[in-house]
């Protein structure tokens, strides 16, 4: 593989951000990026993909994440499935208001084990601006997480809470 930093060598890792609408993958991704947090909803129509390389340890390892946000809406359901092939990581994200949205993630969860068993899965609880307002329901996701042996990451986009150690984690996967 080439990749556009210095023509190095690298390698490739495929994230997928996978949950119902409006849970916040979105804005997941742009607090992974740094950019400002935007308040307005704005749907994922389909897939966008955005690329970050980076070196880790020796400056010779190269490291190329493409993540794959990806929209919520039933709509997009074949064209996810479609693409579910070659996952490293993927992102099963659920808004810690909403707990119907966890549902989404056991369904996902699904198509991930039969299209890619070997990918990295992390359950993600998004919009923990008010953890303590939200305390059982960030519980209820530990939970369902511990049960399927993956781990659990409460997030924040608007405040950045937990953002760090979620790309850290997909970073050391």
């Amino acid at each position: 593989m080439r990749d556009g930093v210095l023509g190095r060598q690298g390698r490739q890792f495929k994230v997928m951000i996978l949950g119902s609408s409006a849970v916040g993958k979105s804005s997941i991704l742009n607090s992974i990026f740094s950019y400002d947090f935007n308040p307005l909803y704005f749907e994922t129509l389909g897939i966008e993909i955005v690329q970050r390389e980076e070196f880790i340890g020796d400056v010779e390892d190269l490291l190329s994440f493409h993540f794959w946000d990806t929209g919520g809406a039933g709509r997009y359901l074949p064209v996810l499935q479609q693409n579910l092939s070659g996952t490293n990581v993927a992102l099963l994200v659920y808004d810690v208001n909403n707990l119907d949205t966890v549902e989404n993630c056991v369904f996902m969860r699904n198509e991930l084990l039969r299209s890619c068993p070997d990918a990295a899965i992390y359950l993600v609880a998004a919009k923990c601006d008010h953890l303590e307002s939200v305390k059982e329901n960030v519980e209820n996701g530990e939970k369902q997480a511990l049960s399927w042996g993956v781990p659990h990451f409460s997030v924040s986009a608007k405040t950045g809470l937990g953002i760090k150690e979620l790309y850290s984690k997909i970073n050391t996967n």
